[in-house]
Parts: C-alpha cells; structure tokens; sequence
C-alpha cells in the first residue's frame, strides 16, 4: 500500500516495514510558517535532508534543478529548533 502526494504523512507498507514518507518542501513550507523559497533554501544546508542531485549531461547555460524531501525525523527535529527561538 502506498501514499499518494498530498495526504498526510501515514506510514507506507514496504515488504513488511513500516517506512514514514518524506515531507514535501510544500508541506514543509506550511507546518513552519515560511514561504516555499525560504523553506526550500533552508533545507538545502540541513542534515538528513535527502537531495538528490542534477541530471548528468545538462547543457551548458541552464539552470539545474535539485530535489529536496524531508524525512519527517528531520522536520520534527527542525521544528523543535524554531519552537526554541520563538
């Protein structure tokens, strides 16, 4: 059984393991109160935060796109360090 995008983070059924799906940079965004810019520039420095790197073999001249999830861990994590500034 699998999540689709956009619901809740519900724990996802893999071969017997119970695995939590990432949080989106949206989702992100909304629990902390941010923009998805800022959300999305914050989580690129971030441990734990999974990225996957740009496509290999990008012409010379574009723009090369980053894809950034957050385990809920980490997020929880995050939240706590806001919490403690405010």
């Amino acid at each position: 059984m699998r999540v689709r995008s956009g619901q809740d983070p519900t724990p996802v059924a893999m071969s017997g393991k119970s695995v939590e799906r990432p949080v989106t940079i949206k989702e992100a965004a909304q629990q902390l109160g941010r923009s998805v810019w800022w959300t999305r520039r914050y989580f690129r420095t971030v441990d734990g935060a999974l990225r996957m790197p740009p496509a290999t073999g990008a012409r010379r001249g574009t723009r090369t796109y980053q894809t950034i999830t957050i385990p809920v861990d980490v997020l929880e994590r995050e939240l706590v360090k806001f919490r403690k500034a405010a």
